[in-house]
C-alpha cells in the first residue's frame, strides 16, 4: 500500500485577519459582472477605498478600484459581509450573516492599520431561538463601547425582533424594544445621536395588523420612548456630522398606506417637516439611504428605488433623477459615499452594480470590478491557452494569450428564470470545444456543441425532463462521445454529421448514477466507467462489462466517482476523483488503493508538462471546504493548500494549468469572480532537501521574529530563501546569517540557504 500523507499547516486563529503578505491568488474575471456591496472612501488617505463582496471578503483598493487587495475573510464560504462603515479615521465595522454558527451573526470592528478584528458585540440570545441575525446597528463614534443593535431572531418559523444596548462595549446589554410590546412592529433601522450617547431612535416599520410604526425617540438611553411621526413607515437615518441637530428622515416601502416623503429635523428629532419633492409612483418607492457629503454638508444625496435626489443648498432646493431598470445605471440604491478629495465624485452602490458619479450624482456609470459569483471554470490546454468561465447563467471565454474575451448565453442581472441555467463542459484537449445543456419550458432540453469556444453551438441531442450528467470526447474520434443523463442513460452520440447525428443507446450494468467516463486513446472500444461507487470496464464498447472495482470502499450506490483520469506517463495508472478521496490504480484498474483521504474530491488531473505532478480540488459543500490538494511524487504524498491561502473562498468548479515547476489553480469562487492561485513545486520536488536537512541549523525554531541560520560544515550563506508550504517564495536575503520574519503570517515555511560553495540545504520551521 502506497503511504498516505497530508501536510499540515496551522490554521489562523478564528476571525483572525489574513495579512496577505503570503497572498498567491489573481483575479482573472472581467469588471463587466463585479458587484460589491458599501464602497466607502478612506477620509485620510487619498484614492483609497473600501468594500465588501456578495460574500466573505472585505477589500481594499488604493487606486480607487483599478486594483485591489483582499484584507479580511470570514474564515468559511457560507457568511456574508453586510453595512461597512468607517468608524473614526482607521476602523471599519460591519456585521455577519448567514453564518451556520449563530453566535458569529454579529457585528464586528476591524482595524484597517492592524488588519485583525479588534472586537466583537455579541447580544443576549433570546430563550428558544434557533437562528438569530443583524438587521440594523449603531455604534457612537466617540466611544465604541456605545453601540445599538437590532437583532432578529426565529422561533420555529416565526420571526421575533428586539433592539439592545450596551455601553460597555457588551459585557452587559440591557434589552430596551421587543417587537412584542409594541404592536409587533419590527424595527427597520436604528442609531445612536453623535453627540449623545443616552439618545437613541427607532425607524419603525408595520406589524402584522397593519399598524404602521413612526419613530422612536429615547433620550434615557432607552429606559422609556416618545413616538414621533406616528402612522408612518420609516426606513433611513441620517445626521449632518457638523450640526447632528439637522437630521433627515426616509420614508419605506411595503403595503403600507406612507406616503413617500424625505423629512427633517432642525431640533434634533423633536419635530419633523416634510421636505417638497416630488417623488413619482414607481413601485420601489423606498428611500433606502441618505449622506450627507462631509467636505460640503449643504450637499445631501438621497436615494430612492429608481430616483436620485440632490440638494446643494442645504435643502433649500432639490432635483430629483429618476431612472429606467438598467443594470449599468442606477437602480435602488443602498449606499453612498463621497470622494473627500475630489468635488462631485461619489460611488452609489445598489441592487445591481455599483456605479460612480463624477458630477454629484447626476450622471452615473456602472463601475466595474472583478467580483461575482462564479459557477463554473475550465481550461483548454491545446493552442493558444484558454479560459473559461460561468456568470449569470452563461459562459465567458478569455484567450489568456491575447487577452480577449466573449460571452456566450450571460444574461442580464435583472431577469428572473422559471428553468435551470446551462451546464457547460470544457474539453482542455480540443481547442475551442464546448459542450452546453440547456433547458427550455417551451423548447425543452438540448445538448449541444460549439467548436468556437461556445460561439454558434448546435444540437445534438433532445431531451424534456432530464438531468444531465456528464460528457466525455472520444480521443480517436472528436465527432463521438460518451454521454450519460438521469433518465436517458447513457449513449454513444455520433455528430460526424451535425445536421442529423446519430445516438446509441449503451446497456449499462446497474442503475447507480453514471458520472464519469474514461475512453482508451489507443482503442474507442476500452471504455471504464464510474457508476455509483463501483468501476466497470467494457472491451467491445459497451456490450458486455466487467466490475472492475476491487479495493473500493465506495459505497456502491451513494458512492460518487466524478473523475476517471490516466496517467500519460504510464499507461496502466489511473487516478479517481470520489466523495471519499482519491484512489489510484498501477495495474490497469484491476486494483485499487486509496491515496487520498478526504470528501467531495471533483476533480483530478495528471500533468503532461512534469512527470509526477498531479492536481485535484475539492469543491464547497455541507461536507467540506474548498480546497486545492497536489502531489509532486505521482501520489505518494500529498499537500493541502490552507482553506485561508485561497482567501477562504467558496467554490464549485476548478481547473489546472501544469507548467514544469508549477501548478495554476483556477478556482470559480462565489463572490471573488474567477481567481487563480500559484503552487511552486520546485522547494518540494527537491531530491537534496533530506540529504542535507541535518548539516543546516535555524534556531529559534518555532520563531517569532528573527530567524538565526548557521551552517554545521563551517561555510556561509550565501542566499537565504523562505517559502510557503505549498512552495510560494515570500522572503529573500543574501550574504546574512539572521533574518527578519516577523511579517509573515503563522504558518510552516521551509528555509532553503545556498552557501558560498554553491551546496543547496534546506530545513522546515514553524512561524509563530
Amino acid at each position: 500500500m502506497k503511504k498516505v500523507v497530508k501536510s499540515v499547516l496551522s490554521v489562523a486563529l478564528f476571525l483572525c485577519c489574513i495579512l496577505n503578505l503570503n497572498a498567491q491568488i489573481n483575479f482573472e474575471g472581467s469588471n463587466d459582472y463585479g458587484r460589491t456591496y458599501d464602497i466607502t472612501y478612506d477620509l485620510n488617505v487619498e484614492g483609497t477605498i473600501y468594500a465588501v463582496t456578495l460574500g466573505n471578503h472585505l477589500m481594499e483598493s488604493q487606486n480607487e478600484g483599478e486594483d485591489w487587495e483582499v484584507i479580511y475573510t470570514f474564515p468559511s464560504n457560507g457568511p456574508s459581509l453586510r453595512e461597512l462603515r468607517l468608524i473614526g479615521d482607521a476602523t471599519l465595522s460591519f456585521y455577519v450573516q448567514n453564518s451556520f454558527n449563530p453566535s458569529n451573526n454579529t457585528i464586528y470592528l476591524f482595524d484597517i492599520d492592524t488588519r485583525e478584528i479588534i472586537k466583537q458585540y455579541t447580544p443576549p440570545v433570546s430563550t428558544g431561538a434557533t437562528q438569530e441575525w443583524v438587521n440594523a446597528y449603531s455604534i457612537y463614534e466617540n466611544d465604541t463601547d456605545v453601540v445599538l443593535f437590532n437583532q432578529d431572531y426565529k422561533i420555529g418559523t416565526a420571526v421575533y425582533s428586539k433592539v439592545y444596548y450596551t455601553s460597555n462595549g457588551g459585557n452587559s446589554w440591557v434589552e430596551v424594544y421587543d417587537h412584542l410590546d409594541y404592536d409587533s412592529i419590527f424595527p427597520n433601522n436604528v442609531a445612536i445621536s453623535p453627540t449623545d450617547p443616552l439618545k437613541l431612535f427607532i425607524a419603525r416599520g408595520v406589524g402584522p395588523n397593519s399598524t404602521e410604526g413612526g419613530l422612536f425617540v429615547s433620550e434615557d438611553a432607552g429606559t422609556t420612548w416618545v413616538e414621533k411621526e406616528a402612522g408612518q413607515v420609516f426606513r433611513s437615518i441620517a445626521f449632518n456630522p457638523e450640526n447632528p441637530d439637522h437630521m433627515f428622515m426616509g420614508t419605506g416601502s411595503g403595503y403600507t398606506t406612507t406616503v413617500e416623503n424625505l423629512y427633517q429635523s432642525l431640533d434634533g428629532g423633536d419635530t419633523w417637516q416634510i421636505v417638497p419633492i416630488t417623488w413619482d409612483d414607481y413601485f420601489l418607492d423606498s428611500i433606502n439611504y441618505i449622506a450627507f457629503n462631509p467636505n460640503d454638508v449643504d450637499n445631501v444625496i438621497v436615494l430612492e428605488g429608481n430616483e436620485i435626489a440632490i440638494t446643494t443648498d442645504g435643502g433649500s432646493t432639490w432635483y430629483n433623477y429618476i431612472y429606467g431598470e438598467d443594470p449599468g445605471s442606477y437602480y435602488y440604491g443602498l449606499h453612498a459615499s463621497f470622494n473627500p478629495f475630489q468635488a462631485g465624485e461619489l460611488y452609489i452602490d445598489t441592487d445591481f452594480y455599483p456605479v460612480k458619479s463624477t458630477d454629484g450624482g447626476v450622471t452615473v456609470s456602472q463601475f466595474g470590478n472583478p467580483f461575482f459569483h462564479s459557477t463554473k471554470v475550465g481550461v483548454s490546454v491545446v493552442g493558444d491557452q484558454h479560459l473559461y468561465y460561468g456568470v449569470q447563467r452563461g459562459l465567458v471565454h478569455k484567450n489568456q494569450t491575447t487577452l480577449e474575451e466573449s460571452a456566450f448565453y450571460v444574461e442580464p442581472i435583472n431577469y428572473v428564470f422559471a428553468y435551470k441555467a446551462p451546464v457547460f463542459t470544457i474539453d482542455r484537449n480540443i481547442e475551442g470545444r464546448i459542450y452546453v445543456f440547456t433547458d427550455s419550458f417551451i423548447n425543452g432540453q438540448d445538448l449541444r456543441v460549439s467548436n468556437i469556444h461556445g460561439q454558434s453551438a448546435q444540437s445534438i441531442f433532445h431531451t424534456e425532463f432530464n438531468t444531465f450528467f456528464h460528457i466525455v470526447t472520444d480521443p480517436n474520434n472528436n465527432n463521438k462521445v460518451w454521454t450519460s443523463f438521469e433518465y436517458s442513460g447513457t449513449l454513444k452520440i455520433d455528430f460526424t454529421d451535425i445536421n442529423n447525428p446519430v445516438s446509441e443507446q449503451v446497456s449499462m450494468p446497474t442503475n447507480n448514477y453514471h458520472l464519469s467516463s474514461f475512453i482508451d486513446p489507443s482503442d474507442s472500444n476500452n471504455v471504464l466507467v464510474g457508476l455509483g461507487g463501483e468501476v466497470y470496464q467494457t472491451l467491445d464498447g459497451g456490450t458486455s462489462w466487467t466490475n472492475v472495482s476491487t479495493g473500493l470502499s465506495l459505497n456502491t450506490q451513494s458512492g460518487r466517482i466524478y473523475e476517471i483520469k490516466q496517467n500519460p506517463y504510464n499507461s496502466s495508472e489511473y487516478l479517481l476523483a470520489t466523495n471519499q478521496g482519491i484512489y489510484q490504480t498501477v495495474d490497469g484498474a484491476q486494483n485499487w488503493t486509496q491515496v487520498y483521504f478526504g470528501s467531495n474530491v471533483r476533480k483530478v488531473e495528471y500533468s503532461t508538462v512534469s512527470e509526477g505532478q498531479i492536481a485535484a480540488a475539492v469543491t464547497s459543500s455541507e461536507t467540506s471546504q474548498a480546497q486545492v490538494i497536489f502531489s509532486v511524487e505521482n501520489g505518494v504524498e500529498w499537500t493541502e493548500v490552507p482553506f485561508e491561502s485561497i482567501e477562504h473562498s467558496g467554490s464549485s468548479s476548478m481547473d489546472f494549468i501544469f507548467q514544469e515547476n508549477s501548478i495554476t489553480a483556477y478556482i470559480s469562487s462565489y463572490d471573488l469572480g474567477v481567481i487563480s492561485y500559484e503552487i511552486d513545486t520546485t522547494i518540494l520536488a527537491n531530491p537534496n532537501h533530506e540529504g542535507n536537512e541535518n548539516m543546516l541549523i535555524v534556531f529559534p525554531n518555532p520563531v517569532v521574529s528573527n530567524l538565526n541560520v548557521v551552517l554545521k560544515n563551517g561555510t556561509t550563506a550565501n542566499n537565504i530563501t523562505v517559502y510557503t508550504y505549498t512552495g510560494k517564495k515570500v522572503l529573500e536575503v543574501s550574504q546574512q546569517n539572521n533574518i527578519n520574519i516577523s511579517n509573515l503570517s503563522r504558518g510552516v515555511y521551509f528555509v532553503r540557504v545556498i552557501n558560498n560553495e554553491g551546496a543547496l540545504f534546506i530545513k522546515k520551521i514553524i512561524k509563530e
